[in-house]
């Protein structure tokens, strides 16, 4: 019984691979306008955006698996005279003991 369990969860319990990663955008000083993001979320492929409700300047993109390197990339890249700043969404947030402050 043992060996027909595990065979079962091996073959048949296998997760789904997501085919799509989210990705922080954050803008500096500022988020540049939605037309002027625009090109870059059409050439990245972007499948949707959602503005934080906490950060002015933070929206999450959904980008495609393909894309997803292409997209940490272009960290750094200027829209007009503002900065792109690019994180994978994955990254742990750290918060400053209170101590240190």
């Amino acid at each position: 019984m043992p060996a027909c369990v595990k065979h079962a969860t091996e073959h048949h319990f296998v997760p789904e691979e997501a085919n799509v990663h989210i990705v922080h955008l954050y803008g500096e000083p500022a988020l540049p306008s939605k037309e002027s993001l625009l090109p870059f979320f059409k050439r990245h492929k972007v499948m949707s955006t959602t503005r934080s409700d906490y950060m002015y300047n933070l929206i999450m993109l959904e980008v495609p698996k393909s894309k997803y390197l292409g997209v940490l990339g272009a960290d750094g890249t200027l829209v007009g005279s503002i900065k792109l700043v690019i994180r994978p969404s994955n990254l742990p947030c750290y918060k400053m003991s209170e101590s240190s402050i």
